[in-house]
């Protein structure tokens, strides 16, 4: 049976509308909140929910990379930068993001939280993790002695403490990838490298950029440095740590040559200490052998061999504990001098 023309062709599909105009609300920001105030009344029935629309601007926005050891150690977070260059903030909230990727349509990316975005700031809204990038992070600290100085019998040394960090980053798929390293911030910690000035803070991380080229990889080196102050009193001064410092290439020639000179007198001072030590304990046990003769004399006849050789060796024993005792007397005196000439040689020391 044969068909109409009518029936034939089906009917064209009505033309597409063009996208409703948006009325703004009037937005009024306080302390604590955004207030949007709708142009017109709305009503809504008992029950019922509705969606209005307050808002229709235009952001910039960029896909970037963040990497952040907290979320991931491996890979980076794939992220938009978006900045509010908007008269007014915007509210906290969820977003849905999309790329724009044919004439045809647009590509969901994922959802991300916004925090309240006051105009004039930048926000990272990261909404996935990116597996293509992938990066191996390692880490080591140094201390190096900048400055020596010493005065008033005290040295001053001011160590610098650094803690390097190596990213090694590499991207699978082609073209160039734009990435943020966050690097966070140390209290009483500054960043030496890369140049601070080309590097963007946020409220507790350093964001260093890095371009990353594919299948190579991309080396970053970030140094931490934090200077420490080490107050020492010379006399009190190890004679361990003496001897470190002594050999340590990171001091200035005169105040090694100053310590060089601090550890002889003080080597000097510790055999004259180990001598008296000596002579002490020698006299000791010539008085517990002087002691043991008188026992001895006590003990045997006055008209025999025995007691005139026993009061022979007291006699020698008594001359060589007298000798002693002025040998212990000038050892300490030595001793004192030592000491006071040590004592003066640091309280003068400046340098």
């Amino acid at each position: 049976m044969a068909r109409s023309a009518a029936e034939a062709v089906p009917a064209p599909p009505p033309p597409a509308s063009a996208p409703a105009q948006i009325e703004a609300a009037q937005a009024a920001e306080s302390v604590t909140q955004i207030v949007f105030a709708l142009p017109y009344k709305v009503s809504v029935a008992a029950g019922q929910s509705l969606v209005l629309p307050i808002l229709d601007r235009e952001l910039p926005a960029q896909r970037i990379d963040v990497y952040q050891s907290s979320a991931d150690q491996r890979h980076p977070l794939a992220a938009i930068a978006l900045n509010n260059d908007g008269e007014t903030g915007l509210p906290p909230g969820v977003l849905t993001l999309y790329e724009q990727a044919t004439a045809a349509g647009a590509t969901y990316l994922g959802d991300a939280r916004l925090a309240a975005f006051p105009p004039g700031e930048r926000r990272m809204l990261s909404y996935a993790v990116n597996s293509k990038v992938t990066v191996d992070r390692s880490s080591e600290e140094q201390h190096a002695i900048v400055k020596a100085a010493i005065a008033q019998g005290v040295m001053r040394l001011t160590r610098l403490a650094r803690q390097i960090t190596t990213y090694r980053l590499r991207a699978a798929s082609d073209g160039e990838h734009r990435l943020l390293i966050e690097q966070p911030r140390l209290a009483g910690w500054s960043l030496a490298t890369p140049d601070p000035t080309h590097v963007e803070l946020s409220a507790d991380a350093y964001r260093i950029p890095v371009t990353l080229t594919a299948s190579k990889q991309n080396n970053v080196v970030v140094t931490m440095e934090r200077p420490l102050e080490e107050t020492i009193r010379l006399l009190d001064l190890a004679d361990d740590r003496l001897g470190v410092l002594v050999a340590s290439n990171e001091l200035e020639p005169s105040v090694k040559k100053a310590l060089g000179e601090l550890a002889s007198q003080r080597q000097a001072l510790g055999r004259q200490n180990v001598e008296l030590d000596k002579l002490k304990e020698r006299r000791r046990q010539l008085v517990d052998d002087e002691k043991r003769l008188r026992d001895n004399l006590a003990a045997v006849g006055r008209d025999t061999a025995l007691y005139k050789q026993t009061l022979d060796k007291l006699g020698e024993t008594e001359a060589t504990i007298t000798n002693l005792s002025t040998a212990i007397e000038k050892t300490a005196a030595e001793i004192e001098t030592a000491k006071e000439q040590l004592q003066a040689f640091v309280s003068t020391l400046i340098l």
